[in-house]
């Protein structure tokens, strides 16, 4: 809304006490202009109430004299994540541990010999047949 000039400085004159008889009627009559109706706010929702309520103790607090400490408030979804990233690297950590300090063929590292393993240092040469007989080819004959 615009007001002219004339009025607003007839309003300040008004507040200050120091409007003529002219002014003062100029101000009544521009108030009385307003419709004087009810007028309802629709205060349903919970972010204002929320806000008037905070508004409201903080007020009676503060008329009965009463300190109010903040509340810190601890996240606690990041501690989670932390605790859950230290137990995941130091199971990872034992995992690899034990498979490094694990031989790779535990066959060789039992001290047993192999059951198709042949001895070494002998020069001979050896034949096995499929029916499982073996010869013996150095002692065997020329032909």
């Amino acid at each position: 809304m615009q007001y002219s000039d004339q009025l607003l400085q007839a309003i300040e004159n008004y507040l200050n006490g120091n409007a003529t008889a002219a002014e003062q009627q100029m101000v009544n009559d521009w108030y009385r202009s307003f419709d004087d109706a009810e007028v309802i706010v629709d205060v349903n929702d919970a972010a204002y109430e929320k806000l008037v309520d905070a508004r409201l103790k903080l007020r009676i607090h503060k008329s009965a004299g009463v300190v109010i400490k903040e509340v810190k408030t601890i996240r606690l979804w990041p501690r989670i994540a932390g605790i859950a990233a230290a137990v995941a690297a130091i199971t990872l950590g034992v995992w690899l541990y034990n498979i490094s300090n694990t031989p790779r063929h535990p066959e060789f590292s039992s001290g047993s010999p192999l059951a198709n393993d042949v001895a070494p240092g002998k020069h001979t040469a050896t034949l096995t047949l499929a029916n499982g007989k073996t010869i013996n080819l150095s002692d065997a004959k020329t032909g």
